[in-house]
């Protein structure tokens, strides 16, 4: 992923089969967990669940290359994180808890996620036609994308907070910028009763932030 790691702790490739991290739960206390990938690779057409009894404790969960199957994260499981790669066509129920509250897609194609449980932070990179559907907003925090078309978020609670992320629109909207679909990054969040997508700019430190935020802390 190209993207900057608001919340990610680590990415998914390269990963050995056990990897010991250290994980923030809420700013305060920071655990030293053991986690283990759990790959889904290659399956099409079918509908796959992933229930805690055939799970590894504290599982990495990663779907790659999956189409036209339906995958579903059962509610007694507890994941790290929930990974989904180059699926296409691909329904993603997360139904359990997924403790880093993220979800990374990449180069995936007509991919539904629908949420039931708090997800607070979504990266996507080179995708289209994913669909985001929380059944709460409160779950919802940030989107990331880079390279990303047709993009749709709904909040089956706020249905006025619904919106869309498409790089061909945000190249309409920003002419001047020669948006690129490999190196720039938006962040999508809920501000003032919308959803709101802004390009990431970089301080002169290299630290991420937009030009509304950069603004306001000025005009302080």
């Amino acid at each position: 992923s190209t993207l900057y790691p608001y919340t990610t702790l680590f990415r998914s490739l390269g990963l050995p089969d056990h990897v010991v991290l250290l994980l923030d739960l809420g700013h305060e206390v920071v655990q030293c967990l053991r986690v283990v990938q759990h790959v889904v690779e290659g399956r099409s057409g079918e509908r796959i669940a992933l229930n805690a009894s055939g799970l590894p404790p504290l599982p990495v969960i990663t779907l790659r290359k999956c189409t036209d199957c339906e995958v579903v994260l059962g509610e007694g499981v507890a994941a790290v994180k929930l990974l989904v790669e180059g699926c296409v066509n691909t329904t993603v129920a997360v139904n359990g808890k997924v403790l880093t509250e993220t979800i990374e897609l990449w180069q995936c194609e007509g991919v539904a996620v629908k949420i039931a449980s708090a997800m607070r932070t979504v990266q996507l990179d080179a995708c289209s036609g994913v669909k985001l559907q929380y059944a709460r907003a409160a779950d919802f925090d940030r989107c990331l994308t880079a390279g990303v078309f047709d993009l749709a978020l709904s909040f089956a609670d706020a249905p006025s907070l619904d919106g869309e992320v498409d790089l061909g629109t945000l190249r309409a909207q920003m002419p001047d910028k020669g948006l690129s679909a490999e190196t720039d990054q938006f962040i999508s969040r809920h501000v003032e009763g919308a959803l709101l997508t802004e390009l990431i700019v970089r301080l002169s430190n290299d630290f991420p932030t937009t030009e509304r935020e950069v603004a306001d802390f000025a005009a302080k």
